[in-house]
């Protein structure tokens, strides 16, 4: 079955403003990860998204210096639940704040596993990498330092 895309039409009942997109639903999420002040690992993406579904592949990377995630779930199901419980959320107390919409992809491709992307329908078993996938923003410095003065 279908799942119901009542949502995403005018004079449905209302849900919150972030729920909505232009985008149809399907089983690959784009990930925004914004107010970096902590290493942001695929372990730690593949453990929050898990608890929605199967995680099938991952990939990182930067766009306009920030930092994203493509997460492909097993199936839209679990791809529209994830969005739905994660959205707005933090990844670690009070930063690595989840913006996540519906990718336009149709199929996700991994180059490689690494500490940036990994294809667990090729590989179940995620190494361990001692390089994050994202470091901390350089923007902390300059927030610490203004901080100091407005006291």
């Amino acid at each position: 079955p279908r799942p119901s895309r009542s949502n995403y039409f005018p004079g449905a009942p209302r849900t919150p403003k972030q729920h909505f997109t232009s985008v149809p639903a399907n089983a690959i999420l784009m990930v925004s990860i914004e107010n970096v002040q902590a290493p942001v690992t695929l372990q730690n993406i593949m453990m929050i998204f898990k608890a929605y579904g199967a995680v099938q592949k991952i990939v990182t990377f930067k766009s306009e210096s920030k930092c994203k995630a493509l997460v492909e779930m097993g199936t839209v199901d679990a791809a529209v639940n994830a969005r739905l419980n994660l959205e707005g959320k933090d990844m670690f107390q009070g930063c690595c704040t989840l913006s996540i919409n519906f990718s336009k992809l149709k199929k996700l491709q991994v180059n490689e596993n690494g500490p940036r992307s990994w294809d667990f329908t090729v590989n179940p078993v995620l190494q361990a990498h001692t390089e994050p996938a994202f470091d901390v923003q350089h923007d902390n410095h300059h927030r610490r330092h203004r901080h100091q003065h407005q006291q």
